[in-house]
Parts: C-alpha cells; structure tokens; sequence
C-alpha cells in the first residue's frame, strides 16, 4: 500500500477531492469522445453500407 502512495504522489493525510473530481471530468470526456467517433461511424459508414446490401 505504501508503494501505491509514492508511486503516485500522494500523501495519505490530504484528501484526494479535488483531484479525484478532475479525473473523473477527465474520463467522463474521453468517454463522451469515444460515443461520438461511435455514433459518427454507425451513421457514416454502417447505415449506408447496409443500405446498399
């Protein structure tokens, strides 16, 4: 466990708030990212495929 607080940087006296707000803001983006380029894929190349078939 002490390992996991050096690596990172962490003391286990501060909270982790703020920066536990930031990457889950963080993640949240790179996944609203990720059902976009999805969403842009199945309109662009899937329905029309699948329309000429």
């Amino acid at each position: 466990m002490l390992d996991f607080f050096e690596t990172n940087g962490i003391s286990p006296n501060e909270t982790l708030g703020p920066n536990i707000k930031t990457l889950e803001s963080q993640i949240k983006k790179r996944i609203n990212a990720v059902i976009a380029i999805i969403n842009d894929i199945e309109k662009n190349h899937d329905k029309p495929t699948t329309a000429m078939l």
